[in-house]
């Protein structure tokens, strides 16, 4: 009791201190069950029953707790929801997060029990614990779905049997009250729920009011997105944690379907092409109303949690409702009336998706309402135009004159869609393109677009009139990017790239082309599409580039040198603490892809032109070990001879060890990788030093290896402690995963981490190790990416 003036010493506190009643606890009940339902269990008494909102992820959490007066045995029951319906984890893993958000190393010694196990179906894991006060826990981890259970108890005695509490638990159905109809104007829909969102309506209108507004201002409909932003809607009761999701999206103005069959198939792979979930079951279905819509429910192996949903299609809008589930158990009535009633609204919502509207967007492009032309003008880029769109947008450029607003914004775009536009039926497009290209000469804007549309259309004869124009009048750019992306829109077709070359080489003389043509060149050459006979007469110049490139990499290489030389001084004068140096770059830009390009191109005449072979010994001497190493391995891929002492040379450095094995796994000849460093703690070493770009490291020391599990597989992960300077502390360094059969290796290197940790004096290293391995390991799955997020010591 506080105010201004003493209330506590008058009669109003002692009238309200004096009403204070301690409620007496019950003892002896047969069982427990919430007013909610969900569950019931044997508690030596009545429980004292709480809700914890103060978790960092902001879920809250049931708990119940209850004591032996006899004994001062406790028990405890937790209870906590965890919606997520982007993906599933495997039970064993959600096990492995709830015992590791329950367990406290504070409190926690030695753990005595550790079984995987089933109860009554569903997935569990039993435990029991020494705490370091010489007392046990006994617990029990349940996953129903969303829904996680930890049930324990704390007792003094070792031997303690708690069986009997433990499978006094069982699950019964969640209790509501009635369903009422809950009517959203905001989002346009009907549905029969237990489970009212608290928002107050009045001020939900007026949002409506002023979201109406803004989407339909001109500063809106010129900046914003072309996609509206969906609406979203959660219906959550707070005492079951039960949930129901419900998102809508509408489409766009001139959003088309051509397909609808294609349509329904993308929707449902949307939810599939970012996870390894599965369909379980899929359903379509067609409403009196017209409305169209199909449910599914998805599943992953290894977990017994679903996630349901339902999809329906009113007009322009996407209604999308989900909820999660599990294996065993039909949904509750809340779950169950939601869905069954769910209905969008009756009236018109807006136009059909599947009727063209390209004749609109025209009409809106040219009007003379700026709201109207800026909603046009935002979707040019954004809308599906298709072969009877090819002859629309030709109509339009034509109608465009120089006066008009966004004018060569506005043509730039409309061009540029050509190029997307498959006309297999009746080529009309690259017709198209040569007649934009020939009427403005005297623009290199609009010509430019012209030929990064060539470049996308991905036919022959797009292609074919891309070499003509390009070699008769190449294209300038402003910036350097434009070059390299008019190339790299050929990549997608090979086939029809190689038909650029050799004639397009000629360009090779103009330096913002040189490194776009030969790039595109090498990827063709690497893949069988260009043979050699086919750029045999621009041999010489390639070869003399070469030669130039190779001439600075060698006095880049002496500068190397003497830097070394005088690190290794400096090193002899601080008492001959060398330390190891594994950075090969030297100032200026790193040639090494440069290099890579120029053998790749040679190689083809390695036998039919003598100074091929000189070049690569050249190569092969280089101090750059990359330049070294991507040559050895050019050579090894085409078969041609790589003396020993090379491989030997560059297994030997732990910079080089891992990346020399992983290049030469890929290209299936591992049989060349040295014996001698083919061993699992060099391999892993090297991986190690591989995971930070470090000059310089003073020592890496081995401290032992561990069996691990992860992706499936079981393996061998080694722990080292490594410091960068001789001053600085030992830090932890993992790396992994080797085969579990250690006279095998391994290119698997996704478990090496330089962590930055720090190795504490006051506690096991293998603990320190073990802990950050397990974090690793955490950090692979999604569910768990940041759940030792500020746990640190470094």
């Amino acid at each position: 009791m506080a105010g201004k003036e003493n209330y506590v010493d008058g009669e109003e506190a002692a009238h309200f201190f004096s009403s204070i009643h301690i409620k007496e606890t019950n003892t002896g009940m047969p069982n427990f069950t919430p007013a909610q339902g969900g569950f019931t269990i044997k508690f030596p008494q009545a429980p004292n029953q709480s809700i914890d909102n103060t978790n960092n992820d902001g879920i809250g959490r049931w708990q119940y707790e209850a004591a032996d007066k006899i004994n001062g045995d406790g028990y405890l029951l937790l209870k906590k929801s965890v919606y997520n319906f982007r993906f599933l984890e495997e039970d064993s893993f959600n096990l492995k997060l709830v015992e590791e958000s329950f367990r406290s190393p504070d409190y926690y010694d030695k753990q005595l029990l550790r079984k995987l196990s089933s109860f009554k179906g569903y997935p569990c894991l039993d435990v029991k614990e020494k705490l370091k006060d010489g007392s046990f826990v006994s617990a029990r981890y349940i996953i129903k779905g969303p829904q996680y259970y930890v049930i324990a108890a704390h007792s003094k005695n070792a031997k303690k049997d708690f069986s009997s509490y433990f499978d006094s638990f069982n699950f019964t159905p969640y209790v509501y009250t009635n369903s009422k109809l809950y009517i959203d104007t905001f989002i346009h829909f009907t549905a029969l729920t237990p489970v009212i969102p608290d928002l107050d309506q009045d001020y939900r209108g007026k949002l409506e009011q002023v979201s109406q507004e803004v989407s339909e201002s001109k500063v809106y409909a010129s900046y914003n997105s072309y996609w509206p932003k969906n609406r979203n809607a959660f219906f959550k009761s707070d005492s079951t944690g039960e949930m129901v999701g419900l998102t809508v999206q509408h489409y766009p103005q001139y959003y088309y379907v051509k397909d609808s069959t294609k349509f329904w198939s993308g929707e449902l792979e949307d939810y599939l092409s970012k996870n390894d979930m599965k369909v379980y079951s899929k359903d379509s279905f067609l409403l009196a109303n017209g409305v169209r819509g199909f449910k599914f429910t998805l599943r992953d192996s290894g977990s017994s949690t679903t996630i349901s949903r339902m999809n329906y299609l009113k007009d322009n809008y996407m209604f999308s409702l989900v909820t999660m589930g599990d294996t065993m158990n039909k949904q509750s009535s809340f779950i169950d009336s939601f869905f069954l009633s769910f209905a969008p609204q009756q009236k018109t919502l807006g136009r059909n998706i599947f009727n063209n509207n390209l004749d609109s967007f025209f009409i809106d492009l040219f009007s003379k309402d700026s709201t109207t032309y800026a909603r046009a003008f935002k979707s040019i880029s954004n809308i599906y135009y298709g072969e009877k769109g090819a002859p629309k947008i030709m109509a339009a450029l034509q109608k465009l004159k120089l006066a008009d607003k966004d004018y060569f914004t506005i043509k730039t775009k409309l061009i540029a869609e050509l190029g997307y536009i498959n006309d297999s039926t009746k080529p009309v497009v690259v017709n198209y393109l040569k007649d934009i290209y020939q009427q403005t000469s005297d623009t290199s804007l609009f010509q430019n677009v012209v030929m990064e549309a060539l470049a996308r259309h991905k036919s022959s004869n797009a292609i074919k009139l891309f070499k003509e124009l390009v070699m008769q009048d190449p294209p300038i750019f402003d910036k350097e990017y434009d070059y390299t992306s008019l190339f790299n829109n050929l990549e997608d077709s090979l086939a029809l790239a190689a038909t650029l070359y050799p004639e397009i080489l000629q360009l090779t003389t103009l330096q913002d082309y040189k490194e776009p043509v030969t790039s595109l060149l090498v990827k063709l050459v690497d893949s069988g599409y260009v043979k050699a006979s086919q750029y045999v007469s621009f041999y010489n110049k390639i070869y003399f580039d070469a030669k130039i490139a190779l001439k600075k990499q060698q006095g880049k290489d002496e500068k190397k040198a003497e830097a070394d030389k005088k690190a290794a001084d400096n090193d002899e004068d601080n008492g001959g603490d060398a330390t190891r140096t594994y950075n090969n770059n030297y100032g200026g830009i790193n040639k090494d892809d440069e290099l890579n390009d120029y053998a790749v191109l040679l190689m083809p005449f390695y036998d039919s032109n003598v100074n091929v072979p000189k070049f690569f010994d050249k190569l092969l001497k280089s101090k750059d070990e990359n330049i070294c190493m991507n040559s050895a391995i050019v050579l090894l891929r085409n078969n041609k001879p790589v003396a020993d002492s090379i491989l030997l040379a560059l297994a030997a450095k732990d910079q080089t060890r891992g990346s020399l094995f992983t290049k030469l796994d890929k290209i299936k000849k591992l049989d060349k990788f040295p014996a001698k460093y083919n061993t699992q703690l060099y391999i892993a070493r090297s991986y190690l030093v591989a995971d930070k770009n470090f000059s310089r490291i003073d020592s890496i020391v081995f401290v032992s290896k561990q069996l691990t599990f992860y992706d499936h597989k079981k393996g061998n992960t080694y722990f080292f402690k490594y410091r960068i300077k001789k001053e600085d502390d030992w830090k932890i360094g993992i790396s992994g995963l080797q085969p579990e059969n250690i006279n095998k290796t391994s290119s698997n290197n996704k478990l090496s981490f330089m962590t930055d940790k720090k190795l504490r004096d006051d506690k096991p290293q293998n603990e320190q190790f073990e802990e950050q391995l397990k974090k690793i390991l955490f950090s692979f799955h999604k569910s768990a990416k940041n759940f030792f997020e500020g746990d640190g010591n470094s």
